[in-house]
């Protein structure tokens, strides 16, 4: 396999990606913990049937659960795009849990198809642990704002505007030249492209620092002063570092729609080229958006979204691993797990759940509740 990296001494975690960037969330977690990446076009000889594993996701899979498995949902970010919009199978056993970072998210699975009334809750509250990089004091990043624009050859005394675009190369065309055109007398533009976005060609220009987007995102968000964004995962790691944020309409309307307490549209200068009439420009979005009326709804709109920001995400999602490896550890020693039992009757028998959580057995074998304690 070309990618994979089984140079760290956990044998049980196995971090499945899409691509390099997604690696980019998981990386404090491998430092630390171990075990092996793996990209989804490499997953089916990734592991053996039999291999204990738990599996920390970041892109939505319908795999079928076993004993030696803890499939677990990461996700790379929470974007307004729908996190997994699947028609059947409705499978409300798709994942043994889900990382959660807020409301937000908690919506986003119930409401998008997978993830119907499990016999057990399911979700681990985490918050956000990109979110730390700019939360926690010992980690932020915007510390280190003349190190990170010299580690990415930056030089430029101007303040500095960050278009993060989604996964799609029309919009990334559609505003490339009109932020250019928008930006060249009083801003430095940062172009940061999807790590998979290869077809778009940027023209050269002193003004402009066009990236493919390898590392972390925060650390461009930290250089920066300003930042546009389209409703990829990206923008909510940019709400953190509590900068002026504009959000642009996308070229490609995205399927489905958030409630509005969860839509950052609601609460950012809203930017959308109406060729039939006047509209404000994108300088004078960016301007409105360091407004204190803005800055309150930025803020309004984490409290709403998010469990956590008290600088600690990281450390809860890194005990939540620890704590389902050892819950793995047990189950494979030969301790009952009821839980386990009662997903692999659902996925053996294919009956449909048509019960509500609380009519549901409880297990009491192992003391989940006290497990995560802490974590929720």
């Amino acid at each position: 396999m070309e990618y994979k990296e089984t140079n760290k001494d956990s044998k049980y975690l196995f971090y499945i990606v899409d691509n390099k960037s997604q690696m980019t969330d998981m990386s404090e977690a491998f430092e630390q913990l171990g075990g092996t990446k793996v990209y989804t076009a490499e997953i089916a000889g990734a592991f053996e049937k039999e291999t204990p594993a738990v599996i920390l996701s970041s892109v939505f899979m319908i795999t079928s659960p076993c004993k030696e498995k803890i499939r677990v949902f990461y996700g790379h970010g929470i974007s307004d795009k729908p996190v997994a919009k699947f028609k059947p199978p409705r499978n409300f056993i798709a994942e043994d849990y889900y990382f959660v970072s807020g409301l937000k998210q908690a919506w986003n699975l119930e409401h998008y198809s997978h993830q119907l009334a499990a016999p057990y809750d399911k979700n681990i509250k985490t918050g956000v642990p990109s979110s730390d990089l700019f939360c926690n004091p010992g980690k932020d990043l915007r510390k280190k704002k003349d190190e990170l624009k010299a580690k990415y050859g930056i030089k430029t005394d101007r303040p500095i505007v960050l278009y993060s675009p989604s996964f799609q190369s029309t919009s990334l065309e559609f505003y490339y030249r009109l932020f250019i055109k928008s930006f060249e007398k009083d801003y430095f533009l940062i172009i940061r492209r999807h790590d998979r976005e290869t077809s778009f060609s940027a023209l050269k220009n002193p003004n402009v620092f066009d990236y493919r987007g390898f590392d972390h995102p925060a650390e461009l968000i930290a250089i920066s002063d300003y930042y546009i964004g389209e409703g990829s995962s990206v923008d909510n790691v940019a709400i953190f570092a509590d900068i002026p944020i504009v959000m642009a309409k996308p070229t490609i309307p995205f399927a489905g729609d958030v409630p509005c307490e969860f839509d950052m549209r609601n609460f950012v200068p809203y930017f959308e080229v109406a060729t039939s009439q006047s509209f404000p420009s994108i300088t004078e979005q960016i301007k409105l958006a360091g407004e204190p009326e803005w800055v309150q709804k930025r803020h309004e709109y984490i409290k709403n979204s998010f469990y956590f920001t008290d600088g600690k995400c990281m450390d809860r999602f890194l005990n939540a691993i620890k704590a389902l490896v050892e819950l793995l550890k047990r189950r494979m020693a030969g301790e009952r797990d009821r839980r386990q039992e009662q997903i692999l009757t659902i996925w053996d028998t294919q009956i449909r759940n048509t019960r509500y959580t609380s009519e549901e057995e409880k297990p009491d074998d192992i003391k989940f509740k006290e497990m995560f304690t802490d974590l929720t």
